[in-house]
């Protein structure tokens, strides 16, 4: 491995596994750990607010029931975000995008992920914040061609999955767009689609979540030469990095 070679490192719906996901506790933990991007998940509100959260539904991760996109942001903001996960957390409240921006910026980047929410007002809240320039957009490849008529220099990264399995397919898709990176579940990828991808001039992200989230699967996303991993392990990551260098 080249001496300058850094693999970032990123922390899935913040550091989930020490504070609830998708939360600014998350967050903050992500950028002590010293992560390079949190991963987060935007959807828009019945009134038209950004807010955050993996789930079309607030049933799972917090207190209450209801579709996001049937509340309003005043609804979503009286939801505990954070007695599930436990009592050191009760009170926490769902995030707005504004509020993580806020937080971040100068501190850590951003992967968001785009679920359901309008592209013009999500571009809208990372100029307001400055953040264009430290955000890396995930979703469907319709959402990231908007995005890119839209706004050029915000870079997108498609997540192709099984299409993968199929020689040039990622490379189109990166040239196509023009994708920055490239993201998929490590299980979808092999040395030959990783270099593939390079030769497109895009890199590639990873997440190892599901059996590969592990030291193992983390060292087999090394060795096939990614540039970031998504992970809900990022002390697992970060001490796996280290030991090889890459920090």
């Amino acid at each position: 491995m080249g001496q300058d070679r850094k693999v970032t490192a990123i922390a899935h719906r913040g550091a989930r596994k020490f504070a609830p996901e998708n939360t600014i506790p998350a967050f903050e933990k992500a950028i002590q750990m010293g992560l390079d991007y949190v991963e987060i998940d935007v959807r828009a509100t019945k009134d038209g607010h950004l807010v955050l959260s993996h789930d079309s539904a607030v049933d799972r991760t917090s207190d209450r029931t209801g579709r996001i996109a049937e509340m309003t942001l005043a609804e979503v903001k009286r939801v505990d975000a954070g007695a599930k996960f436990s009592k050191e957390f009760s009170g926490t409240r769902v995030p707005n995008l504004a509020e993580t921006l806020e937080l971040c910026r100068g501190r850590i980047r951003i992967y968001l992920d785009l679920k359901e929410a309008p592209v013009r007002s999500v571009i809208k809240v990372l100029d307001q914040h400055g953040m264009v320039p430290e955000t890396v957009v995930y979703s469907g490849i319709d959402v990231l061609m908007e995005i890119k008529r839209l706004r050029p220099d915000l870079a997108v990264m498609p997540g192709p999955g099984k299409l993968l399995c199929l020689p040039g397919a990622a490379a189109l898709i990166a040239r196509s767009l023009p994708a920055e990176v490239v993201d998929s579940n490590l299980v979808d990828w092999t040395k030959e689609r990783v270099e593939e991808v390079h030769r497109a001039g895009a890199k590639v992200f990873v997440d190892t979540l599901g059996a590969k989230d592990n030291r193992e699967g983390m060292v087999e996303a090394i060795e096939m030469g990614v540039d970031g991993i998504d992970t809900d392990h990022p002390d697992v990551l970060l001490e796996v990095l280290r030991e090889r260098g890459l920090r």
